[in-house]
């Protein structure tokens, strides 16, 4: 499986406090049948504002250290990005990543509101040759109010990944039943953990899919393998 959705790079953001942390993180994701995770490390300007450089010299220290301890995992490079009108520049910068240095770029919208220049910015990117997931919108309030929101967003192109544990009640029944709502609706086109640490869940990727093909009527194996390929391979995604 793939999770496409990890916080497995330490010292950079809310995520890993240590390497010790990290391959703990991938030992534990590898006893799940995960065989690849893509680091998304935030990039919040203000808050988390470690550059891909940085990013690259510590995953690689992580998959020296995998390798070691005989974990047998692939680890990608990408970013968690909050959404911000200078998001376009931000990536042709070079300070940023894309998904394994895909078109596919993984975006965060804030949990309380959608931003005015939300679908400009969405616009602006497409228009470069970016593909946007959007992470987790099954948290923001606005769309938890109306889902109508999102599914207008990918009517224009976007796809979304939902978190696993908000399928699971992690975060609340409003998030939980949105989650729901969302899987019903095929409004959802990849899953991951968005893990920030080591320490043990109530949660595994193989039961949670299992759970999850009540809801999703088609294979549900294409949120967590098919679709997750085609970002590694920079293939595209028909939404």
């Amino acid at each position: 499986m793939y999770d496409i959705h990890s916080h497995i790079i330490y010292g950079v953001d809310d995520g890993a406090v240590s390497i010790e942390e990290s391959v703990e993180m991938a030992r534990q994701a590898a006893a799940e049948e995960v065989d690849v995770i893509i680091a998304t490390p935030h990039y919040i300007e203000g808050l988390y504002v470690n550059e891909y450089e940085d990013n690259l010299e510590r995953l690689n220290k992580i998959r020296e250290q995998i390798n070691k301890a005989g974990i047998n995992i692939s680890i990608y490079l990408g970013n968690e990005l909050l959404i911000t009108p200078e998001l376009p520049k931000l990536l042709k910068s070079g300070r940023v990543t894309t998904l394994n240095n895909s078109r596919y770029l993984l975006v965060e919208l804030p949990f309380l509101d959608i931003p005015v220049y939300t679908e400009n910015v969405l616009f602006n990117l497409e228009i470069e040759g970016y593909k946007v997931i959007l992470a987790h919108p099954e948290q923001n309030e606005q769309i938890i109010d109306d889902p109508n929101i999102l599914y207008r967003l990918i009517k224009h192109g976007v796809c979304v990944q939902m978190n696993l544990q908000s399928f699971e009640g992690k975060y609340g029944k409003r998030v939980k039943k949105t989650a729901q709502f969302m899987l019903q609706h095929h409004m959802v086109h990849f899953v991951g953990t968005n893990r920030h640490s080591p320490r043990k869940s109530n949660f595994s990727m193989r039961d949670i899919a299992d759970r999850m093909s009540y809801y999703y009527k088609d294979n549900v194996l294409d949120l967590l393998f098919d679709n997750p390929a085609k970002i590694i391979k920079n293939e595209y995604l028909q939404v």
